[in-house]
C-alpha cells in the first residue's frame, strides 16, 4: 500500500477516532448534567432493576424518607410500602415489565422515623440500548402539604355547609368539634360557648374521660382559664405548660399538645376551642392554620345561629303570648288580609288557621255591617284610626260585641297592623248591672235624703222643744230661788232647824235644776249656731285660774289634788275668752266628777311663739272610758254608764257642748283614754290672728 494510501487511511482513521471520542465526552457531559440534576431534585427518584431492588437513590429520597443511598442500595423498595399496599406494587412492577406505561398516581409510603407520606408516584420503564426493559424509574413527589391544604379545604367546605344546613346550635358545634378531631395530630377537645358574664360553659366533648369532663365542664368569670382567653389570643403548646390550675383529673389524662382557640365575631369573644392530643406533643403550623381558618367560620356562624335562636325564642315567646291572651288577636297585612291570628279566634269564632289565613278581615264582621266596618278599617291602614267597635261574627252566626284597638309593627320582616279585640259581654252586663244599681242607690239616697231632712227637722224641733221648755224653766225657777233666799232673809231668824232644812233643801235642788236648765239651753244654743263668738286677746293664765277657781271647792269636798302647768308660764292668743272658759269649766267639772275621792286631776297649758296654736289639756285619774265607749261620750245626752241605776249625775250635755264649741273656736278635742287609770282631754286652739275670722260678742 501506497504511503498515501497509508496515509490516508491514517488520516481518516485518526478523524474517526477523534469523532468517537468528541462524542463520547458529550455524552458523559450529558450524563452527568442528568446526574447533577437528579442529585438536586427536591422529588425522590429511584431507579430499580425489575425485582423492586434499588439501583440508584438521590438526595431528595434520603430528604424524603430518611434513608441514604448506602441504606437503600441493594434493598428493596417495599420496605417504603405499607403492607396493604403490597399486592398494588407488585402489579405495577408486572405492568412496566410488559412495557406498559402507568400514569401518575398517588399513595403513600413509610418513612424510616414510622411517618405516613403522601406522594404522587411516576412509573416509566427503563429500557436498554437495543430496547429492551431492564429496570424501573420511579419518581416520588412529596404532596403531603397538598394533601393536608386540600384536607383542610375540605373541612372548610364540609363545617360551612354543615352549619348552613342546621338551625340548631348545639348540633352546629359537634359539627365543628367532629371536624377539628379530623386534623392531623387531634384527638380530643371540646369547645365552650361564653355566656354574657364571661363564664365558660362546656356543650360539647370528645376523647375525654368523664371525670376530666366533669372536673372541666364549667369556668366561673374569675377563673383563670376563662381569664385567660379574653384576650383573644390563640396559645399553642404542651398541655401542662398552658394549663393553670392542674386537677386530679389532668395527672390521668395523658395528654400532650394542647391548642387554645378563641372564637371572635366583631371583636366579641363567643365560644373557644380546646383540642388536645393523647400523642403528639406538637401541633403541626398547618392543622394550625386550619384550625384557626376554622375558627373565623365559626364565629361567624355561631353569632348567626345564636341571632336564628334568639329569633326563634322570640317567635316562640310571641307564638306562645298569641295563645295565652284571652283576647282576639289578628295580624293583617296592608290590604286588610289576614297573616296570622291566635287560638282564640280560631276557638271563639269556631275557624282555623287554613280557613282565615290570606282572607280579609271583613269575613269575621256581619254582613250587614261590613260597608261600615270596611270603611272604618280603611282608616285603620291608612293610619287615620286605630279604633272600632263593630262586632265578630262567629261561623255559627253568633255576634260578639268587641271593642278593637290595633298598632302598627312588623310580622316576618314585611309592614303588618296588629289588632288586639276584646270581648266586652260581660264589660256590657257591668255596665248594665251598674246602670241599675246607680238607679236603685240614687232612689236609696233620695229616701235617704227625705229621711234624713225628717229627722233633722225633728232633732231641730226636739232643740227648739228643749230651749222652750228650759226657758220656760228657768223663769220660774229662778223667782223659786229667789223667794226661797228672801224668805230666809226676811224670817230666818224665826226659822227653827226643821223650816231651814226646808229653805236649804229648795235652795240647792232649785240650784241643780237650774244648772240642768242652763246647760241644755247652752247646748241648744251652740248647736243650733247661735253663738256668736266675738274673738280678742286672751290671757291663758286668767282664763286657767278663774277655771280652777270655779271647782276648787268641789274639788276640795273630794279630797282630790288638782295641779297646774304652763309652758311658758302665760300663752297670749287671739280667741274667744268666754268660750274657752266654759269649755275649761265643763272639762274640770267632768274631770271631778268621775275621779274617786283622794285622786289627781290636772290643767296643763303649753304654746309655742309662732306654731300658731295652743293645746290645753284637762287630765285625771278616774274611772277611764272604755275604747267602745270613746266616741259616744261625745254625743248630746250620752253618758259611758247610761243605765237607770247609774253612780254619776248629769244628763250627758257637757262634752258634747265642749266639742262643739271647740270646734266653732277653730280647734279639735280629742281624747286618750284607758279604762281604770283616767282620760285625758287635748284641746287644740289656733291663734285668731291669722287662722280665724272675727265674730260677735257672746
Amino acid at each position: 500500500m501506497s504511503n498515501e494510501s497509508t496515509t490516508g487511511y491514517t488520516e481518516v482513521g485518526r478523524r474517526a477516532n477523534n469523532h468517537d471520542s468528541t462524542e463520547h465526552q458529550q455524552m458523559q457531559e450529558e450524563l452527568q448534567r442528568c446526574a447533577a440534576i437528579i442529585e438536586s431534585s427536591h422529588d425522590a427518584i429511584i431507579s430499580m432493576d425489575l425485582a423492586g431492588n434499588v439501583v440508584s437513590w438521590n438526595q431528595g429520597a434520603e430528604k424524603l424518607y430518611g434513608y441514604s443511598a448506602a441504606e437503600s442500595m441493594g434493598q428493596g423498595l417495599p420496605r417504603l410500602i405499607a403492607p396493604n399496599q403490597a399486592p398494588d406494587f407488585a402489579h405495577s412492577l408486572e405492568t412496566i415489565r410488559r412495557g406498559e406505561a402507568i400514569p401518575q398516581f398517588g399513595t403513600t409510603r413509610l418513612a424510616k422515623d414510622g411517618r405516613t407520606v403522601d406522594v404522587a408516584v411516576t412509573l416509566s420503564p427503563v429500557k436498554s440500548a437495543t430496547g429492551q426493559i431492564v429496570g424501573v424509574s420511579s419518581i416520588e413527589r412529596d404532596i403531603s402539604e397538598q394533601k393536608q391544604v386540600e384536607a383542610a379545604l375540605r373541612i372548610q367546605r364540609d363545617v360551612s355547609r354543615a352549619l348552613s344546613a342546621t338551625d340548631e346550635l348545639h348540633a352546629a358545634l359537634a359539627l365543628i368539634l367532629d371536624a377539628a378531631l379530623r386534623m392531623e395530630s387531634i384527638d380530643s377537645g371540646g369547645i365552650y360557648l361564653v355566656d354574657q358574664s364571661g363564664a365558660l360553659d362546656l356543650v360539647v366533648h370528645h376523647g375525654l374521660s368523664p371525670q376530666f369532663v366533669a372536673d372541666a365542664s364549667h369556668y366561673a368569670v374569675d377563673a383563670p382559664q376563662a381569664r385567660v382567653v379574653r384576650d383573644g389570643q390563640v396559645r399553642y403548646g404542651t398541655y401542662q405548660g398552658i394549663r393553670t390550675q392542674p386537677n386530679a383529673a389532668d395527672n390521668t389524662e395523658g395528654l400532650h399538645a394542647l391548642a387554645v382557640i378563641p372564637v371572635l365575631h366583631q371583636g366579641q369573644l363567643l365560644a373557644v376551642l380546646n383540642l388536645a392530643s393523647h400523642t403528639h406533643d406538637v401541633i403541626p403550623t398547618n392543622t394550625r392554620n386550619t384550625l384557626e381558618t376554622l375558627a373565623l367560620h365559626i364565629g361567624s356562624a355561631l353569632r348567626r345561629l345564636r341571632a336564628d335562636a334568639e329569633l326563634r325564642t322570640s317567635r316562640q315567646n310571641l307564638r306562645a303570648l298569641f295563645d295565652t291572651v284571652d283576647d282576639f288577636v289578628f295580624v293583617l297585612d296592608g290590604m286588610g288580609h289576614i297573616l296570622q291570628v291566635n287560638a282564640v279566634v280560631c276557638e271563639r269564632l269556631g275557624y282555623s288557621i287554613e280557613e282565615l289565613a290570606g282572607q280579609d278581615v271583613l269575613c269575621v264582621h256581619p254582613p250587614q255591617r261590613r260597608a261600615e266596618a270596611a270603611a272604618i278599617i280603611g282608616e285603620m291602614l291608612a293610619g287615620q284610626r286605630d279604633f272600632c267597635a263593630i262586632p265578630l261574627q262567629a261561623s255559627n252566626g253568633t255576634l260578639i260585641p268587641v271593642e278593637t284597638h290595633v298598632v302598627r309593627g312588623t310580622w316576618d320582616d314585611q309592614p303588618a297592623i296588629f289588632g288586639v279585640t276584646r270581648d266586652i259581654t260581660e264589660h256590657q252586663r257591668q255596665e248594665e248591672e251598674i246602670r241599675r244599681l246607680n238607679t236603685t242607690l240614687e232612689q236609696q239616697v233620695a229616701q235617704l235624703e227625705l229621711a234624713l231632712t225628717a229627722l233633722k227637722r225633728a232633732d231641730q224641733v226636739k232643740d227648739e222643744f228643749l230651749a222652750a221648755v228650759s226657758h220656760e224653766l228657768r223663769t220660774p225657777l229662778t223667782s223659786v230661788l229667789g223667794m226661797a233666799e228672801t224668805l230666809e232673809l226676811q224670817y230666818g231668824s224665826q226659822f227653827d232647824e226643821r223650816q231651814h232644812q226646808y229653805v236649804r233643801i229648795i235652795r240647792e235642788n232649785g240650784s241643780r235644776l237650774l244648772a240642768l236648765v242652763n246647760s241644755i239651753l247652752d247646748y241648744t244654743a251652740v248647736i243650733a249656731a247661735k253663738v256668736n263668738v266675738q274673738p280678742g286677746p286672751c290671757r291663758l293664765a286668767n282664763l286657767c285660774a278663774a277655771s280652777l277657781h270655779a271647782i276648787q271647792s268641789r274639788a276640795a269636798q273630794k279630797g282630790l289634788e288638782v295641779a297646774y302647768v304652763s309652758e311658758p308660764a302665760d300663752v297670749e292668743l287671739i280667741s274667744d275668752g268666754n268660750g274657752i272658759t266654759q269649755v275649761l269649766h265643763n272639762l274640770l267639772d267632768n274631770a271631778i266628777k268621775f275621779t274617786p275621792a283622794g285622786g289627781r286631776i290636772g290643767l296643763a297649758v303649753s304654746g309655742a311663739q309662732g306654731a300658731k296654736r295652743v293645746q290645753v289639756v284637762v287630765w285625771d285619774t278616774g274611772i277611764g272610758i272604755a275604747p267602745a265607749d270613746q266616741a259616744r261620750i261625745f254625743k248630746p245626752f250620752i253618758q259611758a254608764d247610761s243605765s237607770l241605776s247609774r253612780r254619776y249625775e248629769g244628763i250627758g250635755l257637757g262634752l258634747s257642748y265642749a266639742r262643739r264649741m271647740v270646734e266653732l273656736l277653730g280647734g279639735t278635742l280629742v281624747l286618750e283614754s284607758t279604762l281604770g287609770e283616767g282620760c285625758r282631754f287635748t284641746v287644740t286652739l289656733p291663734d285668731w290672728n291669722t287662722t280665724v275670722a272675727t265674730g260677735t260678742a257672746h
